[in-house]
Parts: C-alpha cells; structure tokens; sequence
C-alpha cells in the first residue's frame, strides 16, 4: 500500500474490527491514471501480541473506483465512506463506498484514462471533481465473523 485516505473501522466482539478505505498501491502522485480500489480490513484476533489482519478489495481488480491523485475529497468521493458490522447472525462485514471512475471517459476500463478533469479539458470549471460516479455497497460473503456480544 503506497496511500490511502478516509479510513473507517467498525468495531465487533472484543478485538474483532474491520476498517475500509481507498487506497493505492502505485507511488506516483503526479500520475493522473493511478488507480485507486476500495479495501477491506478485517481482524479477529486484533488485541493480540501479533495480531492477524486479512483484506481484499472490494471492486474488481480491472475497475478501479477511484484514478489519479486523490486530493480533498478523492474527486467528490465526499464522506460517503463507512464500514459497520451486521446485527444479523451472520455478523457479516458491510461497508458504503463512492466509485468516481465509471463511464465517463471510460475510467473503468482503459488505465490510461484520467480519473477527474483536472488537467483533461473536458469541463470549463475543473475542480478534481467527478462528474459520473455511483455509489456501491459491499457485503462481505466468506471469512471471519467479526461478531457481537462477549
């Protein structure tokens, strides 16, 4: 992981916590097709001498949700960002996220497109704003319970 931003952690029995967020693993700030994915984090173990933490992302690998620098608020990603832990049985992990690269300029496929129009001369008022994105859910579907209760 080279950065991420806006990490949230939701918290289950004692020492079980999950945490999201976008990130990336390429190291050029200035590259304005870096591809940014949504991860997330989960321990069961993570009050422990040495603690355990598996992740994946939550997008597919091919379709990022976010390219370029992610200054701000990651090109209109806001606050939209959150992980929280299920009251159901299944105590399974949910997180909330905001994919600014979709259509627009084929973001979601091509790697050499700009992810925001800084730069792109698309739009009149650059502001490192997407102006296609959707928002997504994710539900974790195997791994550790994080749980609830003692």
């Amino acid at each position: 992981m080279r950065e991420v931003q806006w990490p949230t952690i939701a918290a289950g029995r004692k020492g079980r916590i999950a945490i999201s967020f976008p990130g990336t693993t390429e190291k050029d700030q200035g590259d304005l097709t870096r591809p940014w994915n949504y991860y997330v984090v989960a321990s069961v173990n993570a009050l422990s001498k040495n603690p355990t933490f598996v992740s994946n992302i939550s997008n597919p690998a091919t379709d990022p949700v976010h390219r370029g620098d992610c200054p701000g608020r990651c090109g209109n990603m806001l606050d939209f960002l959150d992980v929280l832990v299920s009251p159901a049985p299944d105590h399974s992990i949910w997180a909330t996220v905001v994919d600014t690269c979709t259509g627009l300029r084929n973001c979601n496929s091509n790697p050499d497109a700009i992810g925001f129009d800084e730069d792109a001369g698309l739009f009149e008022d650059a502001d490192n704003a997407a102006r296609d994105m959707r928002g997504l859910c994710v539900k974790q579907v195997g791994g550790p319970n994080i749980g609830w209760g003692r």
